[in-house]
């Protein structure tokens, strides 16, 4: 994905500095997205992201991201408001099945509700199932051309044509909070953040790609991972047996983000 255009909109309304403005809301989001007040599973995280910039409605009125180019908060230029409104306009959030997957960094995608075909700049391309798979994500138009958006997508290599079917007649109207209740958290109940135990997750950049009916694979951070703020305080939750709090996860948020700035200056 061009890099990170959408962090600035989650880093915004999410950021625990900007609690009194959005603090409220955010608890309510993650209330209607979970069903029930209770601690946010490190496998819902990623899809709540989603679900909240595209799809709550911030003060009961637009979304996160449309209320980011409406008013502007951190003061950028008319263009990149325009571009802001563009992703906005044009996202579109499926099933998508992989047509075409050989060329470099680029797929051919067809969404399956509403037919349309789109050509994506991936550059982990090579990580997602060739010809006939799905993904399950969010496309986002980025000047001439379209990307992923999602930052946890869902992958299926190859599924029967009884899954396809189900897709496209079950889930015909379909959003990130949706997939998470009707097929993440299926796979993991109760809360249980074992990963390896029934999907497999790979390397996907700097986001992960749940690919299902996979093989048991290591935890991708064992011995240390990456060293994310993020990442650590999911791997101490799970050796803890416990789900993260809304104040750790906002916490540890804030110090990824600080890392990133930090590191852009060097």
């Amino acid at each position: 994905m061009t890099k990170n255009i959408l962090d600035p909109i989650h880093e915004y309304y999410i950021n625990p500095d900007n609690a009194l403005l959005f603090g409220g809301e955010v608890r309510r989001a993650m209330v209607e997205f979970l069903g029930k007040e209770r601690p946010m599973p490190e496998i819902a995280f990623f899809h709540f992201v989603d679900w909240f910039m595209f799809d709550f409605p911030l003060f009961g009125k637009e979304t996160p991201i449309k209320n980011f180019y409406r008013t502007n908060p951190l003061k950028y230029s008319k263009e990149k408001l325009l571009e802001y409104e563009a992703i906005e306009r044009g996202s579109l959030f499926d099933f998508f099945e992989i047509i075409e997957n050989k060329r470099k960094n680029i797929l051919i995608l067809k969404a399956m509700h509403s037919g349309g075909q789109f050509e994506v700049f991936e550059d982990e391309a090579k990580n997602l199932p060739g010809k006939g798979g799905v993904i399950i994500t969010r496309l986002i138009p980025i000047l001439d051309h379209y990307e992923i958006a999602t930052l946890d997508p869902i992958a299926m290599d190859k599924p029967s044509s009884k899954d396809l079917a189900r897709m496209k007649n079950e889930f015909p109207v379909s959003d990130s909070r949706i997939i998470y209740h009707e097929i993440v958290s299926q796979e993991f109940q109760d809360g249980n953040l074992e990963l390896e135990k029934s999907l497999k997750m790979d390397e996907f950049g700097n986001r992960r790609v749940l690919i299902t009916g996979g093989n048991p694979d290591a935890d991708r951070h064992e011995n240390g991972g990456d060293g994310c703020p993020i990442c650590v305080l999911m791997d101490k939750a799970k050796k803890e047996g416990r789900n993260l709090t809304e104040a750790e996860l906002t916490r540890a948020f804030n110090q990824a983000n600080l890392e990133q700035q930090n590191k852009k200056k060097k």
